[in-house]
């Protein structure tokens, strides 16, 4: 299989620790994490990074900043709230030259998690279950209380094109239906994903934000959120030629790859003139095409032309569905990943434990990142390039937050230029 185009980018995982943190469990945790949900083979290290208070002086207020773990860790971490963990766990990502992706970086207080890890780990899908793992055992919970994933057989190009050919088969007008759309849009637009550098990680502009949001359905209805994902965009009343995409895995369209290790996205892409375009048609013409496996087409397709040229040009790997963003103003994405609403361990104090995640950011691209369960949305946007103003993007949450039967209950982050 030709090498991971996601391999050097780099996501992260914020959340509140399901119970106090004690420090002298951590290494342990972390060493029967490793062994229990890593092979021997993946050489998988930890690095443990301490968020601590600090007094520089009588004057100055006190602030946060990140150690590296050396030797004996404290006997207690330091308490901080979610806006003061994220700004500086924000700030020491994207700050910090991750160069090793074999290196996960585990940032620790005494309620407050963050992970950091390469994508060669695999997605979201692949990654929140051993997340969880950690996060309940140094939470002194029992780690067997997340999702196991059963089936670690590797995700290859070979299992992706046989079950893009398995969906055509069974599904031949819908899988006729999304190639029509594919070479209809093959060079209208672009992929979603930058090619990263040697580091994977970006240089920031000043004007770089990021910014959570908690939306807390009105009702027990889930959040729409291709519907509310239209909705931001008919709000920030973004023009007809920029392009957008709804990030989807695709284990959940055939058996062949059902379970299955490694990076599972693809995306529908997609463009539309707010200006005269419903946004509730705009979402119902995009589910339908989720719904049709286009892009489980769409990432067969891609595999087999991508191992096609390859194969012509004598190169041992190509970027395919990872591909660089062509010129242009803006390009954005979203992704939405559902977790069971039935985690008797997932709240403190009776709400839900906040959890928020993202991925390197990329020049010109707004991300949007859903973490559901049941009708709490955890929402995290970001931007670097200076074409949406974190005020604009904020004032179309709340309105689309609206439309789609949610109210904005929680809300943290900062612009990069204020630090």
């Amino acid at each position: 299989m030709r090498s991971d185009p996601w391999g050097n980018i780099y996501c992260c995982n914020t959340q509140q620790a399901f119970a106090t943190v004690v420090p002298s469990v951590v290494d342990d945790a972390i060493s029967v994490w490793i062994s229990s949900v890593f092979d021997p083979e993946d050489e998988v290290r930890v690095r443990v990074v301490l968020v601590r208070r600090v007094d520089e002086s009588e004057i100055e207020s006190e602030h946060l900043v990140l150690d590296d773990a050396a030797g004996d860790l404290p006997v207690e971490f330091d308490t901080v709230d979610v806006d003061e963990f994220d700004k500086v766990f924000v700030s020491f990502f994207h700050n910090s030259r991750l160069v090793d992706p074999s290196t996960i970086v585990l940032v620790v207080s005494a309620g407050m998690l963050g992970l950091i890890y390469s994508h060669r780990f695999g997605d979201e899908t692949v990654f929140m279950p051993k997340s969880e793992r950690l996060f309940l055992a140094l939470s002194g919970l029992s780690p067997d209380c997340a999702p196991v994933r059963q089936d670690r057989r590797p995700l290859t190009a070979r299992r992706i094109v046989e079950g893009g050919l398995r969906m055509s088969v069974a599904h031949p007008k819908a899988s006729f239906g999304a190639i029509r759309q594919i070479v209809g849009m093959r060079k209208e637009v672009p992929c979603p994903v930058a090619r990263p550098d040697e580091s994977g990680m970006h240089a920031l502009d000043s004007r770089a934000w990021w910014y959570f949001a908690r939306l807390e359905g009105r009702t027990d209805r889930k959040l729409p959120s291709v519907y509310f994902y239209c909705a931001l965009l008919a709000a920030l009343e973004r023009g007809a030629h920029e392009s957008h995409h709804v990030v989807a895995d695709l284990r959940s369209y055939s058996p062949v790859l059902g379970l299955t290790d490694g990076n599972a996205f693809s995306h529908i892409p997609f463009r539309a003139d707010w200006s005269v375009d419903d946004p509730a048609d705009v979402a119902h013409e995009l589910s339908s095409r989720i719904r049709s496996g286009e892009a489980l087409i769409r990432r067969s397709v891609g595999e087999v032309v991508t191992r096609a040229a390859d194969y012509r040009h004598g190169s041992g790997g190509g970027f395919g569905e990872g591909g660089e963003i062509a010129e242009q103003p803006l390009t954005t994405s979203m992704s939405c990943f559902r977790l069971p609403a039935d985690r008797p361990y997932a709240k403190r104090d009776g709400r839900l434990v906040y959890s928020g995640g993202m991925q390197t950011y990329a020049a010109n691209a707004m991300s949007i990142n859903i973490r559901a369960t049941g009708n709490v949305s955890d929402c995290t946007f970001s931007h670097s390039g200076g074409h949406v103003a974190k005020a604009s993007l904020m004032a179309a949450v709340k309105t689309a937050a609206g439309l789609s039967g949610a109210d904005v209950t929680m809300e943290t982050g900062f612009h990069f230029g204020e630090r």
